[in-house]
């Protein structure tokens, strides 16, 4: 049976987010295609790491692009902001459902996507610092003395909340407080 790079990719993200990582093994997935496992090195010669690492992209460019989605759609820059960041949420919470995936494995992927450098990092990190200068143009949103510092405390903020279960419920009280929150501390003071 002929495999693509798609299906080799699509296979391991099922894998990767039932087992983890370090429990996926390339016997497993060759398997499930119907092929032998030295087959998956035509397409991923980088072995599980490549896969892992693709998936993850992937995961990433769709996020991201859900991300800017949900802010364009919004005029009002803290409108947008908001948006950003439920849309970011919103996706980590569907696939968490779709796929079914187990806290411990959760909680591993958390581990090795947090302890590297990744493009979608400067991507999210451009896409808060355009709505936070929009927001300022606008007059929403306060001058910020390092906008760097800002942009990255927002990223620092959702990436710590945005896998922990009471801010991925449908409607989060705990998300929209903490929403509100950061729109306080952003807003310009109407005094």
């Amino acid at each position: 049976m002929k495999v693509t790079r798609e299906q080799i990719l699509q296979t391991a993200r099922k894998h990767f987010a039932r087992t983890g990582y370090r429990q996926t093994s390339l016997a497993a997935i060759a398997d499930e295609l119907g092929v032998v496992k030295g087959a998956l090195y035509y397409h991923v010669p980088g072995g599980k790491k490549e896969m892992f690492d693709a998936v993850i992209s992937q995961e990433e460019a769709f996020i991201i692009e859900r991300m800017t989605a949900a802010a364009l759609a919004e005029s009002d820059a803290c409108l947008a902001l908001r948006a950003a960041i439920r849309a970011k949420i919103g996706v980590l919470r569907l696939r968490r459902q779709e796929m079914g995936v187990p806290e411990d494995v959760l909680e591993e992927i958390k581990l090795i996507v947090s302890s590297q450098t990744r493009p979608f990092h400067g991507q999210e990190l451009a896409l808060f610092e355009q709505i936070l200068r929009r927001g300022v143009e606008q007059g929403c949103v306060r001058p910020l003395p390092d906008m760097a510092v800002a942009v990255s405390a927002i990223q620092a903020l959702v990436r710590h909340v945005e896998m922990q279960e009471a801010y991925q419920q449908e409607g989060s009280s705990q998300l929209e407080a903490l929403l509100d929150l950061l729109e306080l501390g952003l807003s310009v003071s109407k005094d």
